[in-house]
């Protein structure tokens, strides 16, 4: 029997593993990266399991946010102070 296996199904598999080993993964973002090494290196790969990044959905795009009013406060300034309290 002969299985071939490409990057992303060994990828695949290698996140099942892990998973299999109960490392719980929810959340998490998983990055595989392969090496092919030589001579009796060999193949290697190397494992990232860090926390998700969480993406916020329903904010306007940048050409939306241009072509929204702009809503303007009147504040008056107050003048600045010239006195310090360092001398």
């Amino acid at each position: 029997m002969k299985i071939d296996l490409n990057q992303s199904e060994i990828e695949t598999a290698l996140v099942a593993y892990i998973a299999d080993q109960g490392i719980d993964l929810t959340g998490k973002s998983i990055e595989v990266s392969l090496v092919a090494g030589r001579g009796v290196n060999g193949h290697s790969a190397s494992i990232e399991i860090s926390n998700a990044v969480a993406v916020v959905t329903g904010l306007p795009t940048s050409s939306e946010a241009t072509d929204a009013p702009v809503l303007k406060e009147d504040v008056k300034e107050e003048p600045e102070d010239s006195q310090t309290i360092f001398g």
